[in-house]
């Protein structure tokens, strides 16, 4: 993928090291130091999708991840390492994403 505006490659940066934090777009666009606005144009125009919609992708891709590897790991932490607000919210957004809840995923992978 090939980012033309520098600012666009600084979000991604920015959003890749943050995935585990609580932040949201405001967030985002202050770091890179441009408006809201500004930035959800951009980010449809460079990567189809709006920064919140990004956020989510990399946010439930980590979450596959961490059910993955560890499988120790309570849905509760997976969550919070993930940047979720709580088990509920991720186990809701999982689940309507991949129309399986967090813990039958990890159940799944273990056949």
């Amino acid at each position: 993928m090939t980012i033309e505006d520098e600012r666009i490659g600084s979000a991604l940066y920015f959003i890749s090291n943050s995935i585990s934090e609580s932040f949201d777009v405001d967030a985002i666009a202050r770091h890179v130091g441009v408006s809201r606005r500004w930035l959800e144009f951009r980010f449809r125009k460079e990567l189809g999708k709006s920064p919140y919609q990004y956020v989510l992708d990399q946010r439930l891709e980590y979450a596959r991840r961490l059910l993955s590897t560890d499988p120790k790991a309570k849905i509760h932490q997976v969550a919070r390492q993930s940047g979720f607000g709580s088990a509920k919210q991720f186990t809701v957004v999982f689940q309507g994403r991949y129309e399986i809840t967090p813990r039958d995923y990890r159940k799944s992978l273990n056949r």
